[in-house]
C-alpha cells in the first residue's frame, strides 16, 4: 500500500464549502481520497467536490445539503504536486461557527475526534502508511462579526502550532483527553469585550478547571466555595453558552 498523508479540513463555511461543484478541479487520479467517517467508514472514495457533503452527525457537526463545493480539491492538488505523496481527506467543517463551539468537550471538537480516530484506525488496519496527519483549519469570519478579539484564542487554548509538530499524531492535536477549555495560567486576558462578558468567560474557565480536577460536583464546589446549587446552575449556564464542554 502507498504511503499517505492524512489532513482533516476544518473550520466553518470557507472550509466546508459553498461554492459551485462544477467549477472544481478534478484531483488527479490516484493522489486523492475522501474519508467518509460518519457515512461510510469502511472504504475510501476518490476525492471530488462537494467534498464531505454528505458527512452529518446529528450529535456533532451537522449541516446538511450546505456544502456544495469547496477548496480542498484545488488544496489537495496543490499539496500532492509539491509532495506526490496521497492525500486522505476527513471533512469536519461547520458554517457559522465560533471558536467557543470548538473547544474541548464541545460537540463538534468530540465529532472531530471521533472521525480522527475512525480515520488513523481505518489506514492502519488497511496497510496504509501515514507520513504525516495534519488539520487544515479555517475559520474565524463568524468572530470576526462577533467582534471576537484576538486575544481570546490564546485564552481559550487556540495558538499556532509549531512547524516540526504537523507530522505528529493527529492526536496531539485533537486529544480527546482535555474535555474543558484550559483556564489561563497568567490570570485573565484584557480584551475590547463587555467587562461582564470577560468576567464570564473567566469564571467559565476557572468552573471548568474546578471540575476537572476535582472530578465532581461536591468538590468543585469546595475547592471555590461555593454552594453546589449554586455552582450546578452556573455550569448549566455556561454549557448553554458553549463556554463549557458537555462532558464537564
Amino acid at each position: 500500500m502507498r504511503t499517505v498523508d492524512l489532513l482533516f479540513f476544518m473550520g466553518q463555511s470557507n472550509m466546508a464549502g459553498r461554492g459551485e461543484a462544477a467549477l472544481a478541479p478534478v484531483v488527479a487520479p490516484g493522489m486523492g481520497y475522501e474519508y467518509r467517517a460518519v457515512t461510510d467508514p469502511d472504504t475510501l472514495h476518490p476525492l471530488e467536490e462537494p467534498f464531505g457533503v454528505n458527512e452529518n452527525d446529528p450529535a456533532g457537526v451537522y449541516e446538511p445539503g450546505m456544502k456544495t463545493g469547496a477548496m480542498v480539491s484545488s488544496f489537495v492538488n496543490a499539496c500532492t504536486a509539491q509532495t506526490g505523496v496521497p492525500v486522505v481527506g476527513v471533512s469536519c467543517a461547520k458554517g457559522g461557527s465560533a471558536i467557543a463551539k470548538w473547544l474541548p468537550g464541545t460537540p463538534y471538537y468530540q465529532d472531530a475526534v471521533r472521525r480522527a480516530r475512525k480515520a488513523r484506525a481505518f489506514l492502519q488496519a488497511n496497510g496504509y502508511p501515514i507520513r504525516h496527519s495534519a488539520m487544515v483549519w479555517c475559520q474565524g469570519c463568524t468572530d470576526g462579526d462577533l467582534h471576537t478579539p484576538k486575544t481570546i484564542y490564546p485564552s481559550y487554548g487556540v495558538a499556532p502550532v509549531p512547524r516540526s509538530s504537523y507530522a505528529e499524531d493527529t492526536e496531539a492535536a485533537l486529544s480527546p483527553e482535555p474535555l474543558a477549555p484550559p483556564c489561563p495560567a497568567a490570570g485573565p486576558v484584557l480584551t475590547d469585550e463587555p467587562l461582564q462578558e470577560q468576567v464570564a468567560r473567566y469564571e467559565a474557565a476557572l468552573i471548568a478547571q474546578a471540575m476537572q480536577q476535582e472530578g465532581s460536583l461536591r468538590g468543585a464546589a469546595r475547592k471555590l466555595h461555593m454552594d453546589p446549587a449554586t455552582l450546578l446552575r452556573r455550569k448549566k449556564k455556561y454549557q448553554q453558552a458553549g463556554l463549557i464542554g458537555a462532558e464537564v
